[in-house]
């Protein structure tokens, strides 16, 4: 998946979507938004959500329903095309 929280960059892919890591990379944001070091060490000796404990949905764009992530299956989409268009402007 892509995130705004990927150490990565917001254009990389996020590999890793597990809870725990995803916490611990919500609050490196965090800090780096500014929030204070007490905070974020308060945060830090919190233990992190479970996968079960966040619910993972996915949302269909086209009807606007939301589905849970586990058990769910994804149709085959077949692949971009490559095309080229020429046009010509006038006015």
């Amino acid at each position: 998946m892509r995130s705004p929280l990927n150490p990565g960059g917001a254009g990389e892919l996020l590999t890793n979507t597990d809870a725990a890591a995803l916490w611990q990379l919500s609050i490196n944001e965090l800090e780096a938004l500014g929030l204070d070091p007490g905070t974020a060490g308060l945060l830090r000796t919190r233990p992190p959500p479970t996968n079960s404990a966040v619910e993972r949905l996915l949302l269909d764009p086209n009807t606007g329903l939301k589905t849970s992530l586990d058990g769910a299956v994804l149709p085959d989409l077949p692949p971009i095309d490559e095309a080229y268009t020429e046009m010509f402007e006038l006015g």
